[in-house]
């Protein structure tokens, strides 16, 4: 579900060249294809070490930290917008990134706390 929900914020990001406008000067820098195509990827090799069950725990965990960065990267540019620019249309984006983040810390937390050793 990580994979998925990632892919689906990229691919939303992707349509929206515009979404983020605050600072002006860091516009282009936020709504870059370049992090959409990164988040794309990312959530497409989560996708597929969980469908085939991936035990290398390096490959996955820089995937769930390459997510987590994402997840965080966007939060920090939202309260950017709410706070400096009054943009109150994204309190609730907010919420569910947190708790998306919250859910990958404990998929990458519970995937090495169930190993036998």
């Amino acid at each position: 579900m990580i994979g998925l929900t990632l892919v689906a914020l990229s691919l939303s990001f992707l349509s929206d060249r515009n979404f983020f406008f605050y600072p002006p000067e860091w516009a282009p820098t936020f709504n870059d294809i370049r992090i959409d195509i990164i988040g794309i990827i990312t959530g497409i090799l989560l996708m597929i070490a969980g469908f085939f069950n991936l035990k290398n725990d390096f490959v996955v965990g820089i995937l769930l930290a390459v997510a987590a960065a994402f997840v965080s990267f966007m939060i920090a540019i939202e309260l950017i917008h709410i706070y400096f620019v009054g943009v109150f249309r994204l309190k609730p984006s907010i919420i569910l990134d947190i708790y998306f983040l919250v859910n990958i810390m404990l998929a990458a937390y519970y995937r090495r706390s169930h190993k036998k050793r």
